[in-house]
Order: structure tokens, then sequence, then C-alpha cells
């Protein structure tokens, strides 16, 4: 295991990297590799991250990739984007055992004026047919999400906040048939 930190100029470096000895084909692997770049107005998380947007959109999920983010006028605007693999594939014949795997790739935009904060996001989750040499009957799967937060804070403290996503599933990538769904959240909280 290792763990560093530095500051290079206004640039602070993380690299951290978690090493769980014996793979044994496991979803999320053992292993762990962090590479974080930070800027006064940046950021960039290269290898794992758990992904946190919104709780309907991108929440608490663990990704191999690529984050980073960007922002403007003092903080109040922020742009986002992630891509990397949710899921790896194994293709295990001796127990006919196949899983496909996952990529995401997500934008998110979102600004914030006197109390008032807003958040767009799109996601589009597949699974990548290609990432086994033998998946039989597996079909792979896929997912696009969009949705819209908002959060005010009011006098006394209290913070309300709302949001509204919209996803579509397809059981079948490349087939017509899909399922739709929409969630809703809102909260008070002091």
């Amino acid at each position: 295991d290792l763990d560093s930190d530095m500051r290079v100029s206004s640039v602070s470096v993380r690299v951290s990297v978690r090493h769980g000895g014996i793979d044994r084909q496991e979803q999320p692997s053992p292993n762990r590799y962090t590479v974080r770049l930070e800027g006064e107005s940046a950021s960039l998380d290269l290898g794992d991250f758990l992904a946190v947007w919104s709780d309907l959109g991108l929440s608490q999920l663990r990704v191999r990739g690529a984050q980073g983010g960007a922002s403007w006028a003092g903080g109040r605007l922020r742009l986002e984007a992630a891509v990397g693999q949710t899921r790896r594939a194994i293709e295990r014949p001796e127990i006919n055992a196949v899983v496909l795997a996952r990529t995401l790739r997500g934008v998110s935009a979102s600004a914030k004026l006197r109390g008032l904060g807003m958040r767009l996001y799109a996601l589009d989750v597949r699974d990548d047919a290609a990432s086994v040499r033998n998946r039989g009957t597996l079909d792979p799967v896929g997912s696009r999400q969009a949705g819209a937060a908002a959060s005010l804070g009011l006098p006394g403290g209290c913070k309300a906040e709302a949001e509204l996503s919209f996803a579509a599933y397809q059981p079948r990538l490349g087939e017509p048939t899909t399922l739709k769904g929409r969630g809703a959240q809102a909260s008070l909280s002091r």
C-alpha cells in the first residue's frame, strides 16, 4: 500500500495504491489505484473513485476511469464529466460464469446563486459485448438517465432540496424495446 500527498505550484497531487493480494475475480476488483490532481478551480481523478452527483443520478458508484471538473465565476458555475468502467469482464468457463464489462459516461453542469443551487446531469451506462470471447446467450444491457436537482437555502439555517430524474433501460442493446421510468424526491433539512 502507498499514500502520498504533494504540492506542485498551485496544484495538489494525491497518489493512493491499495493492493488486495489475491484477485479472486470479484466485482469490483480488490485493488485500488488513485491519482488526484486538484487546483483552485479544477480537479481530475484518475484510477478508482467513488462517483457521487446526486441520490437519483450517480450515487456511491465505484468507477475505474477518469472524473474531472472545472469551476468558473468564483465557484458559482461548475462542469463535471466522468467516464470509466463500473464493472469488469469476467469469463470463467470452468464454472459457466460470464460477466460483461460495463462502462459509464456522464456529464453534469451546476450553478449557484445566492442560496439557490441547480444541477443538470446526463448519464449513459452500457455493457460491452466484446469484453468477453464467448458470452453465450447473455445479452448486453444499457441505460440512459437525465435529471435536474435544485437546492434552496431558507431562513433559520434550513435547506430545501428537490430532484427529478428520467431513465430509459434497454434490456437488449440494439433492439427498440425500452423500459422507461422517472423518480422524484424532495427534502427539508436544518
